[in-house]
């Protein structure tokens, strides 16, 4: 979690100091993301880590669980969403681009924007508003989650659309950009296009890989049993992928460090001259022992 929220500030860092880094379009879906995950790890991690540590929620009551069902729900479906839209939207910035451009404020700044405010909304209605009896227990992570998923249509709705749909919209579209990168890639007049855009393929097809490997179980998970009763999925789901989805989270700054080359490089030239100032130091504080030693011997 340290080595997380150290990454984090550090990449934050670098987006502030470099004004062209930030002002590039096919990097604000990335900072978004980061930005989110962030707030996940230092605000709402701690919550599930507490349970864990001392097998209680960190406040025994209805409304601390009420808040922590909505908070919770509300972060993981903006990260999925983020990483659905942006895999949608970086398909057209590669081979729409100009049209794109036209309809910024359509097409991306309200997207972003929507996608920000539509979960803490639906949560809100479902978990606080919603007229059904809910029993938290304070023993549980999310004190065992809201009674609205109890029941069959809303339990169906939520997952479906907030869970399952981004995740295989992510995977669609995805899998569509990187094939016909490659295929224009073999073509010689529109070779051009992969090597103008080679980056951003790769920077948004490694972070979409890697949630795709954390969540697929869970849908996979969710699945199975409304095609074949199985006990076992949800046994899984209920003991591991629910902790095995803040890898997202904590993994996240360490991918957009390997895949954004301006931040990496300065990550690199930090490093280098760590070590540079780690050996003048380990140097100096050699000399003075030696010198006396020398001497002794002269």
């Amino acid at each position: 979690m340290i080595p997380s929220i150290i990454c984090y500030i550090f990449i934050f860092s670098q987006f502030i100091r470099s004004r062209e880094l930030f002002k590039r379009l096919n990097n604000h879906i990335i900072l978004a993301l980061l930005l989110i995950s962030f707030i996940q790890v230092i605000t709402e991690l701690p919550l599930t880590l507490i349970v864990l540590h001392t097998g209680f929620v960190a406040v025994q009551s209805s409304s601390f669980c009420l808040f922590w069902v909505v908070y919770n729900y509300s972060l993981f479906v903006i990260g999925l969403m983020y990483m659905a839209y942006g895999c949608v939207e970086r398909y057209f910035l590669i081979f729409y681009r100009a049209s794109f451009n036209k309809h910024l404020i359509l097409f991306h700044y309200i997207p972003l924007l929507f996608l920000l405010i539509y979960p803490p909304l639906l949560y809100f209605g479902l978990v606080v508003i919603y007229p059904c009896q809910t029993y938290f227990d304070y023993t549980q992570i999310v004190c065992a989650g809201a009674c609205y998923q109890y029941e069959f249509s809303l339990g169906l709705f939520d997952w479906f659309t907030n869970i399952c749909t981004p995740v295989v919209l992510s995977v669609i579209a995805t899998a569509l950009l990187i094939v016909r990168v490659l295929i224009q890639k073999r073509r010689v007049n529109q070779r051009e296009i992969w090597r103008r855009n080679r980056k951003m393929v790769v920077q948004l097809a490694s972070i979409s890989i890697m949630y795709m490997i954390i969540w697929i179980p869970s849908v996979i998970c969710f699945v199975v049993p409304l095609i074949v009763p199985s006990p076992l999925s949800s046994q899984v789901a209920a003991g591991l992928l629910n902790y095995f989805q803040y890898l997202s989270c904590l993994l996240c700054p360490f991918m957009c460090l390997v895949v954004l080359p301006e931040i990496r490089s300065s990550f690199k030239q930090m490093f280098i001259k760590v070590n540079r100032v780690h050996l003048s130091t380990r140097n100096s504080t050699v000399l003075p022992t030696a010198l006396p030693y020398r001497h002794q011997n002269g």
